[in-house]
């Protein structure tokens, strides 16, 4: 007979990695009880991820973390090189500021946060030290997920205390899966994984006092390093002081016991120097995707769902915004105002998104690696110097377009969404580069900076909120008699101000606690409860048929 654990959480959390704690501390500030399962003792001592996009920074500034997220010195530049090695040729530069000023990777007038600096682990703390700041929230670690059981109206999980070996049972309203793909909820569901292999590639991270003085190149956040076979090899900054990352690529998979550590690093700077490696591990760089992200009262989430390869930063950030989705979505049916498409929805939602991440994270790939393989690429000749600059300008080029793509972040759009009214006014380009602010329904509200210091997307989450455009506007009185009358909470804003006007181009919007409009309006409309019951999960609108999940699954493609 196993122990149960006497608390009875609303939701449990499988996995406590970056995403796994930041969907717990989502259901925190949502006021949802919440125990995380985590086998490690202690957070991640490395990962894959570098750069939080500026809209997982806007997440994080509801949470109120966004300040304690920036980890790389201020003065350290955003420049990228490609070269031979670190005292060998340059092929390449883009010179770029530090994180936060115009022209840096990630920066954006669209929105009150930037991209920032921050590995992985320093990530999870941050998000794990705010999670157990809210009192409904508990994290086990050193506890392993065992397996579950869905009864319809709970779920039951046996997870083992690993110090231990006892099994204890843990009855939960939901379960939420933050693993990694295919793992142990996903194969016990039998959701398919649909999944692309891309390159084995291995990581060596090491530790010198001052690698500025190895080399002339100056500091920089990537230096890209391509010899006679290609592009073999990125060296980036984790701390902007000892700390450094060199990631090999496109290894056989037998290839790992022939690799000489020590030769790899040496071989990035281009002459022996002092170092020491403090970690180092081969991975396999995949593109995958659950052929569903949910089954009765399971739901899938950042990894569990979906894998991409770390080209572009998408994967965590993608699964940041899974998290934000998802989190609102279960408090409004744990407390009864969310009907039975709220939760239906968020796969709905959410996994076109990652569709389209797949596919560019794939394509910065082959972006970084593809037609690079010159055998005279180091030599000290004309027909060397020669393919130094037809590569170098290439991927300079390339580059451009892999680095901030400000679309693929803030410019998906949940058009097709049952939860979302839609209306006949056309809807914005979906583009992978460029971003166009819109509050067509279903997609991010625009950010504008409101008089008094603030941004439109801080009056947003954790309830419903109701824009009043312009000093006047004084409607919207049905939906929010609506809204009380179903138990939905609702805020009401009055903004106002020629550039807000002009980016919030109708009188009325309602906007989601992610911050997605849901409805808009020229005035009030005719039925408000049935706008409230639809944004809510009930008596869903059917999109046009004309908008469909289709529009998306193409990168690059267009909405009507």
């Amino acid at each position: 007979m196993n122990e149960v654990i006497t608390s009875r959480p609303q939701v449990v959390v499988v996995g406590g990695g970056a995403v796994g704690m930041f969907m717990a501390a989502l259901l925190g500030m949502h006021g949802i009880s919440t125990v995380v399962i985590e086998r490690r003792t202690e957070p991640a001592p490395e990962g894959k991820m570098m750069a939080p996009s500026a809209r997982s920074m806007e997440f994080c500034r509801q949470l109120g973390i966004h300040d304690k997220m920036h980890t790389l010195r201020n003065d350290w530049p955003m420049t990228n090189l490609w070269l031979t090695s670190l005292d060998g040729y340059e092929l390449a530069r883009i010179d770029a500021p530090p994180t936060g000023h115009p022209g840096a990777p990630g920066y954006s007038p669209f929105s009150p946060e930037d991209q920032v600096h921050c590995p992985q682990p320093v990530w999870e703390r941050k998000v794990e030290q705010r999670a157990l700041s809210f009192p409904s929230v508990e994290v086990h670690r050193g506890h392993q997920f065992e397996n579950f059981e869905d009864h319809g109206d709970r779920v039951v999980s046996v997870v083992r205390e690993l110090a231990s070996d006892k099994l204890f049972e843990i009855e939960s309203d939901y379960l939420v899966s933050c693993e990694g793909v295919g793992a142990s909820v996903v194969k016990q569901l039998g959701i398919p994984v649909y999944e692309r292999h891309v390159d084995y590639s291995y990581h060596i991270e090491f530790v010198c006092e001052d690698l500025l003085k190895e080399h002339d190149k100056g500091p920089a956040m990537r230096y890209t390093l391509i010899g006679e076979k290609g592009t073999w090899g990125t060296l980036v900054v984790v701390d902007g002081r000892t700390e450094w990352r060199l990631t090999l690529y496109d290894l056989e998979r037998d290839g790992t016991p022939k690799l000489d550590l020590e030769r790899a690093v040496t071989k990035a700077v281009g002459h022996e120097f002092p170092f020491t490696i403090t970690r180092h591990g081969r991975w396999k760089r995949r593109a995958a995707i659950a052929a569903s992200y949910s089954s009765g009262r399971v739901f899938l989430a950042g990894d569990a769902a979906h894998a991409s390869p770390p080209n572009g930063g998408f994967g965590m950030n993608t699964g940041i915004a899974d998290a934000a989705n998802l989190a609102w979505k279960l408090q409004a049916t744990l407390e009864g105002w969310g009907g039975p498409d709220l939760l239906t929805s968020y796969g709905i939602e959410r996994r076109p998104v990652a569709q389209i991440t797949l596919a560019e994270s794939v394509r910065n790939y082959h972006r970084l690696v593809d037609n690079t393989t010159f055998a005279d690429i180091t030599s000290d000749t004309e027909q060397g110097a020669l393919h130094r600059q037809l590569v170098g300008e290439a991927k300079a080029a390339e580059a451009r377009d892999a680095w901030w793509p400000q679309g693929v972040h803030f410019g998906y759009g949940y058009q097709w969404s049952p939860v979302v009214v839609p209306d006949l006014a056309s809807y914005p380009n979906v583009d992978m580069q460029d971003y166009h602010p819109s509050t067509s329904p279903g997609f991010r509200a625009p950010h504008v900076w409101l008089s008094d210091g603030i941004s439109t997307l801080d009056l947003f989450g954790p309830r419903h909120v109701l824009l009043r455009v312009g000093e006047d506007e004084q409607g919207g009185a049905g939906l929010v008699a609506a809204a009380q009358a179903v138990g939905m909470p609702l805020d009401v804003h009055q903004i106002s101000g020629e550039l807000v006007e002009a980016c919030y181009d109708y009188p009325l919007v309602l906007v989601r606690p992610d911050g997605h409009v849901c409805w808009r309006g020229a005035e009030e409309p005719s039925d408000p409860l049935t706008v409230i019951n639809n944004i809510r999960g009930y008596a869903s609108i059917s999109p046009s048929p004309s908008i469909g999940a289709s529009a998306l699954l193409t990168p690059g493609s267009n909405a009507p």
